[in-house]
């Protein structure tokens, strides 16, 4: 008896490989040759597809482990904080009280240093746009390009050479654009010495909580802490911490108009701007030459433009990461709500419910003493450990 597969899908993958096949079922030989054979032709036709849809999956599924892994960590130490009493709190103030007063200087300790090189120029931010400076003369089209513009003189050579122009001066503008690349970097190593700050197990001890750092950068690791600290309820530690996540500086805010405007002596956006050429449009050898040298004269007006203009913009991502690691210690130190809760009671009030943790090694030693169950501090530590983004990565 003849019957129809009306489909066949690989259910387990969900890979799109539905068709319609018309097998003989009570014939060995045609269900090899309709049926298997097909869909062994579709499943290896589409291995690679297979494999990044498990390992989509995979990772899904590891990214969705490390989140209720969290979960259980902050839950754990929460309920090790409540655990925490008065008379241990009272004991750990001094080291609370220090603990607080080092970090806030070593804050402080950041802005003093960027305040330090305000007017002075970024150096890779310098250096970088020099190398940009020097690759304005690449962006020149090639005579060979010029040539294949011209192609059989039915264009008029006067809007050739301003299309011409106009694809110069986006390569040019391309060239500084990539400068965001440097200023990610320089901004990234901003952050992250706030991050040393606050995690290291010699200055804010942070790390203790959340990990020393984040394979994914600084601003992961603020986040973190972020919804840690959101989920405990301190409004004000937050408040500082989200303007630090939410900075970032892009040539487009600052530097990338100076650019524009030096494009000026190659902008030739109407026919009656763009020069004269004196070679007749048969001549495609030497009407290119020529209009080369049209555009490299007018380049070189643009080069000096851009650098008379850039020197200034060079001290402005110094000047604005003092900005915002100034506002970033007045809010984490010093802020006051209208309330009259202070930021650095929240500190004090975090590092007093986290003592086994910031502490262990003090608090497990005092807690023995009093006869308190040394077990929590096995088990927080060892999921302490493993906390970390790295251990829920594929290779």
């Amino acid at each position: 008896m003849r019957e129809r597969i009306s489909s066949f899908l690989i259910h387990a993958f969900v890979v799109p490989v539905a068709q319609f096949l018309n097998v003989n079922c009570s014939d060995q030989q045609d269900v090899e040759a309709s049926l298997l054979r097909p869909v062994l032709s579709q499943m290896t036709a589409k291995l690679d597809q297979i494999d990044d849809l498990i390992l989509s999956r995979a990772r899904a599924s590891l990214a969705d482990l490390a989140d209720t892994y969290r979960s259980i960590v902050a839950q754990v130490e929460r309920a090790v904080g409540a655990t925490v009493s008065l008379e241990m709190r009272d004991e750990f103030a001094p080291q609370i009280d220090n603990l607080f007063g080092k970090t806030a200087r070593q804050l402080r300790r950041l802005y003093e240093l960027r305040q330090e090189q305000m007017g002075e120029p970024c150096g890779e931010l310098a250096a970088s746009a020099e190398e940009c400076l020097r690759r304005v003369f690449l962006c020149i089209p090639s005579q060979e390009r010029i040539i294949h513009a011209l192609g059989n003189g039915a264009k008029d050579q006067h809007e050739i050479l301003r299309d011409l122009a106009t694809e110069t001066r986006l390569r040019i503008i391309d060239e500084f654009l990539a400068l965001n690349t440097v200023l990610d970097s320089v901004i990234s190593s901003m952050k992250q010495s706030v991050v040393d700050v606050l995690a290291r197990s010699d200055k804010g001890r942070l790390g203790q909580l959340i990990g020393d750092g984040c394979d994914d950068g600084p601003n992961a690791w603020l986040e973190q802490l972020r919804d840690r600290l959101q989920a405990e309820q301190y409004p004000l530690l937050c408040g500082a911490i989200q303007p630090l996540i939410d900075f970032d500086l892009r040539v487009e805010n600052f530097l990338i108009y100076k650019v524009r405007s030096a494009l000026a002596p190659i902008d030739w956006r109407e026919k009656k701007q763009v020069p004269a050429l004196m070679n007749a449009p048969y001549d495609v050898d030497e009407l290119a030459k020529e209009m080369r040298e049209v555009l490299e004269d007018a380049v070189e007006r643009v080069h000096r433009g851009i650098r008379a203009a850039l020197d200034d913009y060079y001290e402005f991502p110094n000047t604005a990461m003092y900005a915002v690691l100034r506002d970033f210690a007045d809010r984490a130190i010093d802020m006051e709500d209208e309330t009259g809760r202070s930021v650095e009671h929240e500190w004090k009030r975090l590092y007093g419910k986290m003592i086994p943790m910031i502490w262990p090694d003090e608090y497990h030693a005092k807690a023995r003493a009093a006869d308190q169950a040394e077990t929590w501090r096995e088990i927080t530590e060892s999921l302490r450990v493993n906390n970390t983004g790295s251990f829920f990565k594929l290779d």
